[in-house]
């Protein structure tokens, strides 16, 4: 039977904090989709939260009124008459020139001219027009409509595929892709549709697991890569510490946290990026850069431990050479591989074009996979050799203002330097500069034929291992197998979270829900509204919570019946950075679906019986290794701080 992928299997190899932190911390990782909570910061800084459903932003036409009349009721008026009856024409007050005035009215349907130092408006008589299709003008600063999307349980893609369908446009922009277990709140735009259609279309939908609201206009789409960071709030269940000097689980989670806002974690990329496949998006991914199309196809068609019967059937059907069957039984859900598998049909059999039939973004995603993996490994030799301190040999930005340690300090999300191979200045660090950079500093690259590579004690092994010495590396080359070439890019070797906080609460049941989400506060503000939206709660085994950390049956528990412990996380990370390597990194155990499968609620602690004081705010052990000082986090005010100076 084919099995979950482990940390292992990727390179996750190392711990960046073990020799200050004594022992683990073994937990239930995501028992139910509240206890991950992710909200998008956005590119401004702002955390994303969907608030309102129902408010519709000011028309085209009455923006243009209210900003061209000043305030002025009389004018505003005037204008309405022009501007939305088509009648009559007015003067306007100020000192308006017509380029400012055509940003807000369509020129096509208005005549601007200058009188006596002032601009008219007037209705533009029209000749020969009668059967010319007009293009209508649209106003720059609405040209897309952005609006936040809450989902549950959902994957990003498929809520985006969702929406872009049900409001008739091909393509809906996102910043980045959200966990699918969990309940997650971004950014989502499309081109030139009215917000009023948008707020009509998804107030009227029930039985989904994904929301739209705070819907408003904006001047440009989002592309991948324009967010800042992530927000999360997580929910480790059933805690119970292991092998550790320390006298309680709060004193762990006190010098664990204190650790890693000193040194960070290793910025690994988790095992999302890899897939659950019967082979691994990163075997998909060298075989492509390979050219072995055949190979590469044959890895996608491979079985999976979570495969139906039917599943296995088609894909049984496969291997035995008869494509046209299984291209025929293959399920709608299975998209990619019923697009090979057609593709395969359509075009003789030829594995190249079936392979360039999937999407752009989807062969791509099979080219990072081998990109991470071979970051993972090289990250795990680095930490295991040198530790967390710059060493000879080392890759960092050149000509970069270095306030890497300063922005960890103040625990804010800054813009970091280009990543991108072809555009980013690299050097290797020699013996007189380390003084000059700290750990936060360090690059490693996602290997290409554009980037350098690190030359510090050990790198050549590693490298020779994973087919990236640069005489075996021709299938990277810029010419090699295009369009399967890759430039590379670097990644920040450390991380370390912004605005950590934690806080310890018993709880009486696993089915007790203890983090509130975007979907209890909507039915909560609308309980005694008549017209909210009866989908407002997925998850329908819950109830809106009066604690925002308990649920009911927790909050009136008695003490004897609070018989297990968990432990409530908020952090900020940057973009592209795993909450799952986080956390891996303050239990020291691993975040892999195998793992975690095995906790049970069933067995009681034996041990570290906490008192219920424990969930009042509380400050960091000053006589912890490390000392800490109070910052104005981020977070919700349920959490207690122990942040780093």
């Amino acid at each position: 039977m084919h099995r979950y992928l482990t940390e292992e299997d990727v390179g996750m190899n190392a711990y960046t904090t073990s020799e200050y932190v004594s022992g683990r911390l073994r937990c239930v990782f995501r028992e139910r989709y509240s206890d991950f909570i992710v909200h998008e910061i956005d590119i401004d800084g702002h955390i994303v939260e969907l608030n309102d459903q129902k408010h519709i932003p000011i028309s085209e036409e009455d923006e243009a009124i209210s900003i061209l009349s000043g305030g002025d009721a009389l004018q505003a008026s005037k204008l309405e008459k022009v501007i939305k009856s088509k009648e009559g024409s007015v003067v306007l007050k100020g000192t308006w020139s017509a380029v400012e005035v055509s940003a807000y009215i369509d020129d096509e349907d208005f005549l601007l001219s200058e009188e006596e130092g002032a601009l008219r408006i007037s209705i533009r008589e029209k000749w020969g027009t009668k059967n010319k299709k007009k293009r209508k003008k649209t106003n720059a600063k609405r040209r897309f409509t952005r609006f936040a999307v809450l989902k549950e349980n959902a994957d990003t893609m498929q809520v985006a595929h969702e929406i872009g369908k049900l409001l008739g446009v091909r393509h809906v922009g996102y910043a980045g892709t959200k966990d699918r277990r969990g309940v997650t709140t971004q950014w989502m735009t499309v081109r030139q549709v009215p917000a009023e259609r948008i707020v009509a279309k998804f107030q009227t939908r029930h039985k989904i697991n994904f929301l739209v609201g705070n819907v408003h206009y904006v001047e440009n789409g989002l592309e991948l890569g324009e967010l800042k960071g992530n927000r999360f709030e997580i929910a480790l269940r059933h805690c119970e510490l292991l092998e550790s000097s320390c006298s309680s689980i709060e004193e762990y989670c006190q010098i664990a946290c204190q650790a890693i806002q000193k040194y960070g974690f290793c910025n690994y990329f988790g095992l999302q990026r890899f897939g659950q496949g019967g082979s691994t998006n990163a075997e998909v991914g060298l075989a492509l850069l390979k050219g072995e199309w055949k190979q590469a196809v044959q890895y996608i068609m491979a079985p999976r431990h979570i495969d139906s019967q039917r599943d296995i059937f088609y894909k049984e059907c496969f291997a035995n050479g008869n494509i046209q069957q299984a291209a025929r039984l293959v399920p709608v859900q299975a998209r990619i591989e019923r697009t090979i598998l057609r593709a395969l049909v359509a075009t003789n059999y030829n594995y190249l074009d079936a392979i360039r039939s999937l999407p752009r973004n989807m062969q791509n995603m099979y080219l990072h996979a081998h990109q991470s993996l071979i970051f993972n490994k090289l990250a795990s030799a680095r930490l295991v050799l040198h530790g967390p301190h710059p060493v000879v040999g080392d890759l960092v930005f050149i000509k970069y203002e270095k306030n890497t340690l300063a922005q960890m300090q103040n625990n804010q999300l800054e813009p970091r330097p280009e990543l991108n191979a072809e555009h980013a200045k690299v050097k290797r660090l020699e013996a007189h500069e380390l003084d000059h950079y700290n750990v936060f500093d360090i690059l490693l690259p996602l290997p290409g034929f554009a980037t350098i590579l690190p030359t510090f004690n050990g790198a050549q092994a590693v490298l020779a291992q994973t087919d990236m010495l640069p005489h075996r590396n021709d299938y990277l080359s810029s010419g090699n197998h295009q369009p399967f070439s890759l430039p590379g890019t670097y990644r920040y070797l450390f991380v370390k979270p912004c605005n950590l906080s934690w806080r310890i609460v018993p709880y009486a049941t696993k089915h007790d829900q203890l983090i509130q989400t975007d979907f209890d506060r909507l039915a909560s503000s609308c309980t005694s509204a008549s017209n909210c939206n009866k989908r407002q709660r997925v998850d329908a085994s819950s109830t809106v919570l009066e604690d925002p950390t308990l649920s009911s049956s927790s909050a009136a528990a008695s003490a004897d019946q609070l018989r297990y412990f968990a432990l409530l996380l908020a952090f900020d990370l940057p973009a592209s950075s795993y909450a799952t390597c986080c956390l891996r990194e303050l239990t020291k155990f691993s975040m892999s679906k195998e793992s975690h499968h095995a906790g049970s609620h069933d067995e009681i602690p034996s041990q570290n019986v906490y008192s219920p004081s424990c969930t009042t705010r509380h400050r960091c052990n000053t006589t912890s290794k490390f000392t800490p000082t109070t910052s104005a986090s981020a977070s919700s005010g349920i959490f207690s701080s122990c942040l780093i100076s």
